[in-house]
């Protein structure tokens, strides 16, 4: 069966993301969801040696002070290990600043008015700050003016913005695709490929097009003449991306690079790749632009699929921790901050592992992993602002 193909004549940003399906990091994140129980999924008391707050503590205390007494109630939307991350590193650094400060974590279960219900909860209880990693930031307005009236200051690590939060850290999908283009456009020159055609598929839901709108504008940028072959794909199996790129090598012979929207895409389009008998990496290359441990292994074993991308989570959640603690002390804080994606290569795989397992031992990348713009977001704003990646 053959694929529609339409031949690239696009426009950078004639379409903008419009996160109303996923979320994060949990974009990518929320692929492989999992039930869990109804019960929490992790509650972590911190103990300091500091006298308890009274009930008539303000919600802001001066720099330096403690916050013994104060909670922090954490919403994740969901049970993967990307979320697992995210959760066990906000714990990890509330354990390590020592302020005494409490944080409770629940998990929406992959459901969006469970989540909604969980940030209920806390403003019911009256905690004293709160951390989303939500699907979808909509539907949350009412809630946001609530904390932001009592002074409840909420950071927002998700894929798509809570309208009102005191700080929103979003996935810069069309930047994600367009780092990883402009280093594809470097592969193909370094390569003498420029003349090579490409083979992209593209979230067909709509939810995620900016990554693949990205990665063409940043291919674009260099080589303003290359044509790209989309696919739509809302499946994102590597059953369904090997099926999608035997069709477009068939169809299109002079393909010589391959963009999956998923992790899973890529490694379907890897498939057909090596089935149609490309096995050096110096002919032929796929990109992915999520780097979970198969791609890294992928990258790292020098394969066709030569280029990643990484967003640094364990980095950009100590940061946004940090601040969110830096809230709690009554100092005011960025609006919006946009995840800096890392490209991936097979000569720095291996450090972007060893970073992002032990990111404590790396301040630098923790301070320098959030881009803060000025843009402020609203639910179904996507960043406009182009970043630099973040380098290992």
């Amino acid at each position: 069966m053959r694929y529609p193909h339409n031949q690239e004549s696009m426009t950078t940003k004639e379409q903008h993301m419009r996160f109303t399906r996923r979320d994060t990091h949990a974009l990518a994140l929320i692929r492989r969801l999992a039930a869990v129980s109804a019960t929490a999924i992790l509650t972590a008391v911190i103990i300091s040696g500091c006298s308890a707050a009274t009930p008539d503590s303000p919600k802001s205390t001066p720099e330096n002070a403690s916050l013994n007494g104060q909670r922090l109630g954490i919403s994740v939307c969901c049970a993967v290990p990307q979320i697992d991350t995210i959760a066990n590193g906000i714990t990890d650094n509330v354990k390590k600043n020592r302020t005494g400060l409490t944080a409770t974590v629940v998990n929406g279960q992959s459901s969006t008015q469970k989540a909604k219900t969980d940030v209920q909860t806390f403003l019911a209880q009256d905690f004293d700050a709160i951390w989303t990693t939500l699907i979808s930031g909509q539907g949350y307005d009412s809630l946001a003016r609530e904390a932001a009236d009592r002074g409840i200051p909420w950071v927002n690590f998700s894929g798509s913005a809570v309208t009102g939060a005191t700080l929103n850290i979003v996935i810069p999908e069309e930047q994600l695709g367009y780092v990883l283009g402009t280093a594809t456009a470097k592969w193909m020159a370094d390569h003498d490929l420029k003349g090579a055609s490409i083979g992209a598929t593209i979230d067909s839901t709509g939810a995620n097009v900016a990554r693949t709108e990205g990665f063409i504008a940043g291919v674009k940028a260099t080589l303003p003449k290359v044509t790209v072959f989309k696919v739509g794909n809302a499946a994102s199996t590597s059953t369904a991306g090997q099926s999608i790129g035997a069709n477009l090598l068939q169809a299109h012979p002079d393909i010589k690079i391959f963009f999956g929207w998923t992790a899973d895409d890529a490694v379907g389009l890897l498939s057909a790749a090596k089935q149609a008998g490309y096995s050096n990496p110096d002919d032929f290359l796929v990109v992915s632009p999520e780097a979970n441990d198969q791609i890294f292994k992928l990258i790292g074993s020098k394969s066709l699929l030569g280029l990643g991308a990484s967003l640094g989570y364990p980095f950009g959640v100590i940061a946004g921790e940090n601040l969110l603690e830096k809230a709690l002390h009554g100092k005011t804080i960025p609006t919006t901050a946009i995840m800096r994606p890392t490209v991936v290569t097979a000569k720095n795989v291996e450090l972007v592992q060893k970073q992002e397992a032990n990111p404590s031992d790396y301040p630098d990348r923790i301070e320098n992993q959030l881009a803060f713009v000025d843009q402020v977001l609203k639910f179904g704003d996507a960043p406009t602002e182009q970043i630099e990646a973040a380098k290992p």
